[in-house]
């Protein structure tokens, strides 16, 4: 393999760069669009079936528009000159997370794919590699991808934040509530977006790990995405009668089988959802009905189904979901993000004030001074407080000594940091994963307790 191989900031191309076989890597140009777009297209959907024209339309303008996460340059291919065929693609997304309020930087690789005749040459591992490379340049701490399940723990991934778990709302479950009360719903603008930011500001708090929106995120998903694309969304205003906003929701702007889609709703501080849960819901089942009689239905699924549920993704304790508990359906699967964290000791060195802040809350470790040290088997590391401070983080290699604390096999530390698993839980699941004495115990679920996390509609 020949050329430059450095990583590339964001938005920058690679330089081109020979492969075995003939093939070159390098960064996508505008003459790439449409195989990139008909890749995807194939790619999600099963052997026989026709092309996903939803994903074809989706990624030719990810790829042509403004987009504040990615751009041509972040889109990674591998061609055959002989042929002027792409071999294989991937598209980088640049972001922001909070964990617990501190940022983080966050890369995501999205449309991984290999064309059938060029799959077994190990090109996905080329193009792996090259993002780990560009991600890790870019001070990008976290990577996560949705992707085949299981695949992606080659490259250091691991389940550890809640993918979106749709909760199921049948339309005959809905108490109408008619036209409002004191409320009225229009569709948001451009002008709302100081609005919008500050709702998801106060949303996010309530999570671990949440989404840095920002005002060109917002920007992006009101004007930048055309009606042929399937993922533009419905951005629902709530309004009093007066004029004053007090709320907001996200919905897709095509039917998902028989079910609107609804990915995120906040309200602003001190308003009820009691008094505007039923309401909102009333009307999305309006636009539900106004979809339905458009034939507006997602190209892969059934589009003559008559709308007849709601799918609230919100996440876990939103207020909202708590306050239909007992009319939604049970939540029949749990599915997870594969998360990757390739310096477990420099990510805990930049969410440290979280963790400090965390023993400042606990009534018996405040002033806690002490080492604890993690085994991970094949390696580890230690935390050193001072007086409630994480004062050191340091690789730990003594790991097969007494001397530890705590023992994680795997990648499994990734859940308890990402607060999707308790430490009993994963104690419960992993027969080699424990505390192995009672203060270890006690620090791990100060540090590191489980709690729900959201980073969608902005994943």
């Amino acid at each position: 393999m020949t050329g430059v191989t450095g990583p590339s900031p964001a938005g920058v191309p690679i330089e081109p760069e020979s492969l075995a076989g003939g093939l070159r890597l390098r960064s996508a140009t505008l003459a790439d669009v449409e195989q990139i777009a008909d890749l995807s297209a194939i790619h999600h959907v099963p052997d026989g079936n026709p092309p996903d024209e939803d994903v074809r339309i989706f990624v030719r303008e990810m790829l042509t528009r403004p987009n504040a996460q990615t751009s041509l340059a972040d889109t990674l291919v591998i061609d055959d000159p002989a042929t002027g065929a792409i071999a294989a693609k991937l598209v980088m997304l640049a972001h922001r997370w909070r964990y617990d309020g501190v940022p983080v930087g966050r890369g995501r690789v999205e449309y991984v794919t290999t064309a059938p005749a060029y799959r077994g040459r190990g090109l996905m591992t080329v193009l792996m590699d090259r993002y780990h490379a560009i991600t890790a340049a870019r001070g990008e701490t976290v990577q996560v991808i949705k992707g085949i399940h299981n695949y992606y723990r080659q490259f250091g991934y691991e389940y550890a934040l809640p993918d979106a778990p749709y909760r199921e709302l049948p339309r005959d479950r809905l108490t109408p509530v008619g036209p409002g009360r004191d409320l009225r719903f229009r569709q948001a603008t451009s002008a709302d977006i100081p609005l919008l930011l500050e709702l998801t500001r106060f949303g996010n708090r309530r999570w671990l790990v949440s989404a840095d929106v920002t005002a060109e995120d917002w920007r992006h998903e009101l004007e930048e995405m055309t009606d042929a694309n399937a993922w533009r969304p419905i951005v629902t205003i709530v309004e009093e009668a007066g004029g004053r906003a007090i709320g907001a929701a996200y919905s897709l702007s095509r039917l998902i089988h028989d079910g609107l889609s609804t990915e995120w709703a906040e309200l602003a501080e001190g308003v009820d959802w009691e008094r505007v849960g039923p309401p909102l819901l009333d009307y999305l089942d309006t636009v539900g009905d106004g979809l339905h009689d458009r034939g507006r239905h997602f190209a892969i699924g059934a589009p003559n189904v008559a709308f007849s549920r709601h799918y609230l993704a919100l996440g876990d304790g939103h207020p909202l979901m708590d306050l239909l508990e007992g009319r939604l359906e049970p939540m029949r699967t749990r599915k997870a993000l594969y998360v990757r964290v390739a310096d477990l000791p420099a990510f805990l060195r930049t969410i440290a004030p979280a963790l400090e802040r965390r023993l400042a809350a606990s009534a018996t470790h405040g002033d806690h001074t002490g080492d604890l040290r993690i085994s991970l088997y094949k390696g580890g590391f230690r935390l050193g407080f001072a007086l409630g401070h994480l004062a050191e983080v340091e690789p730990w290699t003594d790991v097969r000594t007494t001397r530890n604390d705590a023992l994680f096999p795997g990648l499994t530390f990734l859940q308890l940091l990402f607060g999707h698993r308790s430490l009993t839980e994963l104690e419960h699941a992993f027969a080699d994963c424990r505390a192995l004495n009672d203060p270890a115990l006690e620090l791990l679920n100060v540090l590191f307790p489980k709690r729900p996390s959201w980073v969608w509609p902005f994943f």
